[in-house]
């Protein structure tokens, strides 16, 4: 960059400061816009354009902005701040929640930052239980920000219990190729289908899975089911692994009288892991 070019920068930069001091949004875009032209590797030229287009309305064009901001300038924490905004206009909740996310994770005793992320993940969660689920990807992002380990369960508690006895006994048997590995021990074929029954719910009296989710899941095939509860349980934590199988331990063993085999730590394969469904006692 020449000092003339930088010199031009700055002074188109200036004025853009003193019109949107005014409300001179438009004014202030188009000299952001030559000050970028005469220095585009500025990231807070950019930075400043964004926020100019935004009380334009001029949603996604703010949020280009921001994206080159952060592109230039990683570290630069107004740039996700920028990004969040145009990302909240345009009711991108979840993507507004990461945004925010990151920008607290670099200045996390700033209030605005928390106070930004706090809203996002409020509106982002309402979003999720009155809107249609678009996908299993889309399920498995509403699953895993559920807010704690008995809402995550509660949902595969009623999945399981939609689902049909040769459905259950699919993801059942998936579910012990996961622990146990394939071929290994105890299957599926040991556990009849009949013995697939429903799930008690006393643990979840206070909880209420919302439509959306419900209807989401019955509009699945079977091989979609299974890959709903495959997906749920390689996501899940250590914690509620452990969870599964020992419900699984409770209902199933009990009334088999042999065995859901323990899991070794070298034997779990999360990343193609099955999730179960023993859901109900002992959470």
């Amino acid at each position: 960059m020449t000092d003339a070019a930088s010199k031009s920068s700055e002074d188109y930069k200036a004025q853009g400061n003193q019109a949107f001091a005014q409300g001179q949004y438009a004014e202030a875009e188009k000299l952001y816009s030559q000050a970028i032209n005469a220095d585009p590797s500025n990231h807070i030229l950019f930075g400043n354009r964004s926020a100019t287009r935004l009380p334009q309305n001029k949603c996604t064009e703010a949020l280009a902005d921001a994206e080159e901001a952060i592109k230039i300038d990683p570290s630069w924490v107004k740039g996700y701040y920028r990004r969040g905004m145009a990302q909240i206009e345009l009711k991108l909740w979840r993507e507004a929640a990461e945004t925010f996310t990151a920008a607290v994770e670099k200045q996390p005793k700033n209030p605005e930052l928390q106070s930004r992320l706090n809203q996002v993940r409020s509106k982002m969660q309402k979003s999720d239980r009155e809107n249609p689920v678009t996908s299993v990807k889309h399920w498995i992002q509403i699953w895993g920000s559920l807010g704690n380990m008995k809402e995550r369960l509660h949902a595969m508690a009623c999945f399981w219990n939609e689902a049909s006895k040769a459905e259950r006994h699919a993801v059942f048997s998936r579910f012990l190729e996961v622990i146990a590995g394939a071929g290994q021990g105890t299957t599926g074929a040991d556990f009849p289908v009949d013995m697939m029954m429903p799930l008690p719910m006393d643990n979840y009296v206070d909880l209420t899975l919302p439509t959306p989710w419900m209807d989401f899941y019955k509009a699945q095939d079977a091989t979609d089911k299974l890959k709903v509860f495959e997906m749920m349980y390689a996501s899940s934590t250590s914690d509620e692994q452990s969870m599964i199988v020992k419900d699984l331990q409770f209902f199933f063993l009990a009334a088999q009288g042999g065995g859901v085999p323990e899991p070794a730590d070298d034997e779990v394969d999360i990343s193609s892991g099955v999730e179960d469904m023993s859901l109900g006692e002992g959470n």
